[in-house]
């Protein structure tokens, strides 16, 4: 899906963001940085730890940047936990 070096700079952002003070904007980073490394299973697993600690900002799981992880199982029972709507499919 992506090459190495998207994947190393993606990486890179990610240990950047761990120097953040929040960590829980870090793991949020992260998680959508598996998910756009295609590894889905560890980008809503993170998302779960965070929606077990009430993250405000999973609001916006709707968004683009968490589009490859929408055909998940696991990421539609989450935002229907969380009380989202089923984003509406692209034509």
């Amino acid at each position: 899906m992506f090459g190495r070096a998207t994947g190393k700079k993606a990486l890179e952002i990610v240990h950047e963001t761990e120097r953040h003070p929040r960590q829980d904007f870090a793991a949020l980073v992260f998680s959508v940085v598996q998910g756009f490394l295609g590894e889905e299973d560890e980008a809503i697993t993170i998302l779960e730890r965070l929606f077990e600690e009430r993250l405000p900002a999973l609001v916006y799981l709707n968004g683009r940047t968490y589009a490859p992880l929408r055909g998940s199982p696991r990421f539609q029972n989450l935002t229907g936990r969380i009380g989202l709507p089923q984003p509406l499919k692209q034509v």
